[in-house]
């Protein structure tokens, strides 16, 4: 069985950016010192990653993976959306560091690029919507909402975000009966 070390490489470099970002500005770490703290050379980074910013995306999109694995099912009703709203913010309450060090570096713009192509996707793979607007409704719902939250260093109780985001996604008349439903 021949072992594919692409993935433990990429993980490497991943990890090396996040603990560089933590000791300076993400615009002021090298290539170099990426490849030296992750322990492999310039030619392994730029064989795995044409930049710093696919390094995040990369980082990004294992995030999305856990959560992905996470869920069991589409969801169909609002019990399974409001779920659903709960696992993304747990989600990113787990990874509020790296979501910290994306703010300090002022790279929220890479992340609400990454959530709008998120959600475009989605909606694209669901067949819907005949508003081609909706999906960045909600990338940018949770994209502001969770950053203030993150912010706030995630003092706010979740529950109370997921009320906001149900809130603003369904309307006061779904999150009522919702919660009579969950009495």
């Amino acid at each position: 069985m021949r072992i594919d070390y692409t993935d433990f490489t990429k993980q490497y470099i991943s990890e090396a950016v996040l603990q560089l970002m933590e000791e300076k500005d993400f615009h002021e770490i090298s290539i170099t010192e990426i490849a030296k703290k992750a322990g492999v050379g310039r030619a392994t980074f730029y064989r795995n990653f044409n930049s710093k910013e696919d390094v995040l995306i990369y980082h990004f999109n294992n995030v999305v993976e856990e959560l992905n694995s996470q869920t069991r099912f589409i969801p169909r009703c609002d019990d399974d959306y409001y779920d659903t709203i709960l696992s993304i913010l747990r989600t990113m309450e787990k990874n509020k560091n790296m979501v910290q060090l994306i703010i300090k570096s002022h790279l929220e713009t890479l992340l609400l690029n990454y959530l709008n192509e998120q959600y475009l996707s989605v909606f694209e793979d669901a067949g819907k919507p005949n508003n081609t607007l909706l999906p960045y409704f909600y990338s940018g719902a949770i994209y502001n909402i969770t950053i203030q939250w993150v912010k706030d260093d995630c003092t706010e109780p979740i529950e109370k975000v997921a009320e906001t985001l149900f809130l603003a996604s369904f309307g006061e008349k779904n999150y009522k009966e919702l919660i009579e439903r969950m009495k």
